[in-house]
Order: structure tokens, then C-alpha cells, then sequence
């Protein structure tokens, strides 16, 4: 007979973030455990299971709440770095813990050792289509290094390797009007900012996954750089210094008339 874990106890609550800590037009933060108790400590008004609301979250934003099971909600706030954080330490706040890593050779029985339960894991969340054939060699390697007849991969390459994995995010900074989001247009093959021969125009960052031939990326486009800007455009230009300052590659955009910054 399969073994099914225990009901969660009484005012027991973890979380996990489920999306990648960077920007993005939405943040997923699972709830596991005693959702009504996790909720009411929130202040969070009830939601029947099966069904999604729209909730005040902690005070902090509106968003959707949806409750999947009786003990598997998620939060859906807007995916701005603040706001997350924010959300985040409330529920440190409210007693709720960060979920402990699973035990991926109960998530993966079909594995043949651990090697392997690691490489489903890896590819369960792998972005880059690059990635896969990478993994799948993967648990050759280490069993190879295991028996001592293969070097572990130096940190560096690790790093890099790392990013078919989590996406790397890339920043596209420089004045106004020198084709950052034609840039973005045309990787994206679609329109998904604004263009417009007039200063200001991108007020706000714009985000998007790309996929350059099998590597998948963050990418985001920043308003210009300018001097006179207005408050407006002054505080989404300082937010997307903030992102800058996380990038994996920074692309610094100009033309002939306004130099990259």
C-alpha cells in the first residue's frame, strides 16, 4: 500500500516562492499546511477551496488568492521586487516557515539513485531547451566522479551552466530614443513595448522571457537615462538602476547622438 504523508497540524504553515526573484507582471508564493490558520494570520479574508478571489494581501497589495486544495493555496501578488519582499517578511512575520527542501527520491521513485532524482528535479525546472540534453548526461557524470575517474566541474563553468537552468536576467539600460525597445521587439518577434519617437516614453520597465536559440532569458527594457526627467520618470529610472544592480549582463544601448551611458 503507498504511504500518504500525514494531514498538516493545526496552525502549521509553510511557504515557498515560486517564481524567480526577480521582476515580473506576477509573483506565485505557495501556502502549504493549515491554510485558514495561514490566512487569518495574513488577515487575509477566507476562500473556499477550488476557488480563486481577489484579496487585500497583509495590506501590502491586492491580488488573487487561489485555493487549490484544503491544505495548497497560492498569494499572486504583483511581482515587483518591494512588493514580494514585503510579502515575504509578512509571512515571516505572522509565523509562517520557508518550506524545507523535499526529498527528491520520494518526488522521483522512478530514479535509479540519487544522481538521477537530482537530474528529474533539474529538469523539471529547467527554462533553456539547451539544457536537457546537458542533464540527461548528467547522472553519467557524477557516478563517473563518484569512482573517482572525473573531476567535479570547476565553479565558474558551474555558475554558467547554472543559467539553462534559472534564467539569467538581462538589462537593457541607456538614453531615450536610441532603439532599446525596438531592441526588444524585434528579439521578442512581436510588440511588446512601446515605440515612439519621443522622450519618456517607456515610463516604466518592461519584462519578457526570450528564447535566443535554446537559452532562455529575463530580459528587460529600462526607460532612458535622462537628466530632466520628471518624478515620474526619476523613480521608475532609479527602480531600474535597482534591477540593473541583479543583472546577469547589462546591455548599455546608444546611437551616434546619445552614447551608451
Amino acid at each position: 500500500m503507498p504511504s500518504h504523508p500525514p494531514p498538516p497540524r493545526a496552525g502549521e504553515c509553510a511557504w515557498e516562492l515560486c517564481t524567480p526573484a526577480v521582476p515580473g507582471a506576477l509573483a506565485i508564493i505557495q501556502l502549504m499546511g493549515d491554510i485558514d490558520y495561514a490566512l487569518a494570520r495574513l488577515g487575509i479574508a477566507p476562500v473556499p477551496v477550488g476557488s480563486v478571489a481577489r484579496r487585500s494581501l497583509a495590506q501590502i497589495d491586492t491580488g488573487l488568492v487561489a485555493r487549490w486544495t484544503p491544505t495548497i493555496a497560492q498569494l499572486m501578488p504583483h511581482g515587483g521586487i518591494a512588493v514580494t519582499r514585503s510579502l515575504l517578511n509578512a509571512l515571516e512575520s505572522a509565523g509562517l516557515s520557508r518550506a524545507s527542501p523535499p526529498d527528491l527520491r520520494l518526488m522521483f521513485p522512478e530514479a535509479d539513485d540519487d544522481f538521477e532524482a537530482h537530474m528529474l528535479a533539474a529538469i523539471a525546472r529547467a527554462a533553456s531547451p539547451l539544457a536537457i540534453d546537458r542533464l540527461l548526461a548528467e547522472p553519467a557524470r557524477w557516478r563517473e566522479h563518484a569512482r573517482g575517474l572525473r573531476p567535479i566541474c570547476p565553479p565558474a563553468v558551474a555558475r554558467l551552466l547554472n543559467h539553462l537552468i534559472d534564467p539569467p536576467l538581462v538589462v537593457a539600460l541607456g538614453p531615450p530614443n536610441v532603439g532599446k525597445s525596438t531592441l526588444l521587439n524585434t528579439l521578442a518577434g512581436r510588440y511588446v513595448s512601446i515605440v515612439a519617437d519621443e522622450p519618456g516614453t517607456t515610463r516604466d520597465h518592461v519584462g519578457i522571457t526570450l528564447d535566443l536559440a535554446g537559452l532562455v532569458v529575463r530580459y528587460v527594457d529600462t526607460p532612458g537615462l535622462r537628466p530632466d526627467a520628471d518624478p515620474l520618470e526619476h523613480e521608475a529610472q532609479s527602480l531600474a538602476l535597482q534591477i540593473a544592480h541583479q543583472a546577469d549582463l547589462v546591455l548599455f544601448v546608444g546611437d551616434a547622438d546619445a552614447p551608451p551611458p
